[in-house]
């Protein structure tokens, strides 16, 4: 040991170093984030309050569900209601309680797959979900529009430029209801969850005694196409996904250490009931299935309680598409902060507001991209083309849940899936892994050309902001393999290598402290021995840039 120093100034840097590192900004503000010196966003939300947050995405309400009768009869429909949950929703709703509750930030999947499969895949399934979302997000304007009444649209319904600015003014006012704060957004998810469950309750009990065994038993017309097939299996996992979408949250939840798995559970059986029990009663009542489509519960309640009935499952039938649509919007939302963290998307857009820890300028543009997805017009379009983009990435998403079981033993996992971490963890993805490859195999030539269009462009517009960086001379903070040094901005490249350097040696000197801990603490900064320190208090936190 060299004379004059101990141990303890070997393992705490100096001061100097400490406040130059901590005042290093990029050479060009333009183009790179702040990092931000402030707390993490407040944990306002509730344990009931993810649940409906939860249950709007995954469900809000059997609304949506009846084309999938028309194109595979009532006992298909059923069956695949009880068999899916099994080998697809179950898994998700696990996976989503395992990784938010051992990587409880804001960005939610996002995070999981930088840590998982690394920095790059993080990047093209981001891209990926964010043009899923979108056009999921347009999707619940168009589907509020075929509950109303004839009386509101016409016979022939709303001319397009009508019906885009009717949806528009839609996205707007839940955008409004998103930018308010988290609180918010769980407040009005629950209530309009509850009154949406509330009509549907009634419908079940007036109808309980025309349930027919024979209609149950009713199977698939002849003749069905294989694009036909696609697009039912693809409204039907639409009706049971999104569970990680609750992952977005976790930085955001009181405790998710406890609440994040009842949540999930609770979830998926309140989805299950809403599915099953009034579709009981729909099948046997309404035995014309070729004319199910979309909103087609509403006359199936006229019939069951008469006209009082039917308007209120009217009404209801587009609260619960702005329900889904106020939840889904927020998710979103949080993605784009975390693409923005990574470097990857424009910096601004991941600056919250000052005072509600809420994504504006995120939630502003994935409102504008939307609006314009309005002009397709066809529900089930949208929906085909949604479902087929999030089943590629949520098949990432468990991949990397089994590959964080290998690169990460000692992540600590306040839930944990029960299987073991070689094959029992695989074994556990492997059906949701054959669904999605079975549902891009039945798809129609649109929807594989969709996928096909968004794979490669993704690829290139990745390709084209590593050549701006390199020839700019930045790289991202957040490098493959590494801790993030900074998240939402970028550094040098001669900053980037000094800053691994001093992170190697103060590592090297901390007696393998770092390399036992490895990747475990994905907050572990630059500076991470300094936080012991007098001189630095707390280490910069590693919430999003606002």
């Amino acid at each position: 040991m060299p004379s004059g120093k101990t141990i303890l100034d070997r393992l705490m840097p100096p001061a100097d170093d400490v406040m130059k590192l901590l005042s290093r900004s990029p050479a060009s503000p333009a183009t790179a984030a702040k990092p931000d010196t402030r707390a993490a966003p407040r944990q306002l939300l509730t344990g009931v309050q993810l649940l409906f947050i939860t249950y709007a995405c995954v469900c809000g309400g059997p609304f949506g569900i009846e084309p999938v009768v028309r194109v595979m009869g009532p006992f298909v429909t059923l069956l695949l209601l009880c068999v899916i949950p099994l080998v697809w929703s179950l898994q998700e709703a696990l996976m989503t309680a395992e990784l938010s509750t051992a990587l409880p930030e804001m960005g939610g999947f996002v995070i999981w797959l930088q840590r998982g499969l690394g920095e790059t895949a993080a990047q093209q399934v981001g891209y990926w979900r964010v043009v899923s979302s979108v056009f999921d997000v347009a999707s619940y304007p168009l589907l509020m529009l075929s509950y109303l009444p004839p009386s509101y649209v016409g016979e022939d319904g709303l001319s397009l430029a009508a019906r885009w600015a009717f949806g528009t003014s839609v996205l707007f006012a839940a955008a409004a209801l998103n930018c308010h704060g988290v609180e918010m957004v769980g407040n009005t998810s629950s209530l309009l969850c509850v009154m949406v469950l509330l009509p549907f309750s009634v419908f079940f009990a007036v109808g309980l005694p025309s349930i027919s065994p024979d209609a149950l038993t009713t199977l698939p017309p002849a003749g069905t196409l294989r694009s036909e097939w696609g697009s039912g299996l693809s409204i039907l996992l639409w009706n049971l996904s999104y569970f990680d979408l609750a992952g977005t949250f976790a930085s955001e939840v009181r405790d998710p250490q406890k609440v994040f798995l009842p949540a999930m559970l609770g979830a998926l059986a309140l989805a299950l009931a809403a599915y099953i029990l009034p579709l009981l009663v729909g099948v046997s009542v309404a035995t014309d299935y070729s004319a199910w489509r979309e909103g087609y519960f509403v006359q199936i309640a006229a019939q069951v309680g008469g006209s009082w009935l039917g308007a209120w499952l009217s009404i209801t039938g587009a609260v619960c598409a702005f329900a889904i649509l106020n939840s889904i919007l927020s998710t979103n939302s949080r993605v784009l902060v975390a693409l923005a963290q990574l470097g990857v998307a424009p910096a601004a857009l991941g600056v919250l507001h000052p005072t509600r820890d809420t994504p504006v300028r995120a939630t502003a543009v994935t409102v504008l991209c939307s609006s314009a997805l309005l002009l397709v017009g066809e529900w089930e379009v949208v929906i085909e083309l949604s479902m087929s983009l999030y089943m590629l990435s949520t098949a990432a998403e468990f991949v990397a849940l089994a590959n964080l079981r290998t690169l990460e033993p000692e992540l600590h996992r306040p839930y944990r899936v029960g299987v073991g971490d070689r094959w029992g963890i695989w074994l556990f993805v492997l059906p949701p892994l054959l669904l999605c490859g079975l549902l891009v195999a039945i798809s129609g030539r649109r929807t594989l050309l969709l996928i096909g269009g968004t794979i490669l462009s993704s690829l290139l517009l990745q390709r084209a902001h590593g050549a701006w960086l390199r020839r700019n001379g930045y790289t991202s903070s957040s490098r493959q393999g590494q801790p993030w040094v900074r998240r939402g901005g970028l550094l040098k490249i001669g900053d980037a290598h000094e800053a691994d350097a001093e992170q190697t040696e103060t590592g090297a000197s901390g007696n393998g402290t770092e390399a036992d801990e490895g990747r475990a603490n994905p907050a572990r900064e630059l500076f991470t021995l300094a936080a012991d320190s007098p001189t630095l208090a707390t280490p910069i936190p590693h919430s999003p840039a606002r």
